[in-house]
């Protein structure tokens, strides 16, 4: 935290580069205290932000943001359940995150997700579990 970069340095980055699109990646967006003030103020510059997000502090943020037309949440997932607590090496992870999901949808936000797999993950039931 003590390493972070001032928004101001953001915001000068955000609008030099000219792209219609940031993400704002991890470690983990949600744990800074200021990351609903920073999406706000990148989407009032017309650009879309897409916040990824392990989902363990995502409660925080939506209690102090709103959905938006230019904000898409990506919650990352590892894999299913057992595979993604395998990886994080932390019991209840996946169920937070898909509580999260749901709970983001529920508010009216756009939710995507994104998986890294590994080799522990089961293909054989992720390609079951995929929409067809």
């Amino acid at each position: 935290m003590k390493d972070r970069l001032p928004l101001s340095k953001c915001f000068a980055a955000v609008d030099e580069c000219g792209a219609p699109v940031v993400s704002v990646c991890g470690g983990e967006p949600t744990v800074y205290p200021r990351s609903s003030s920073w999406w706000r103020a990148s989407s009032a510059r017309k650009k879309h932000v897409i916040m990824c997000t392990n989902a363990i502090l995502l409660d925080r943020f939506y209690k102090k943001a709103r959905p938006h037309k230019r904000l898409s949440i990506n919650v990352h997932l590892d894999g299913m359940q057992k595979t993604h607590d395998y990886v994080v090496d932390r019991t209840g992870v996946f169920d937070k995150a898909v509580a999260m999901i749901k709970e983001g949808k529920r508010l009216g936000y756009y939710v995507c997700t994104n998986t890294t797999v590994y080799r522990e993950t089961d293909v054989a039931r992720s390609r079951r579990c995929a929409p067809s």
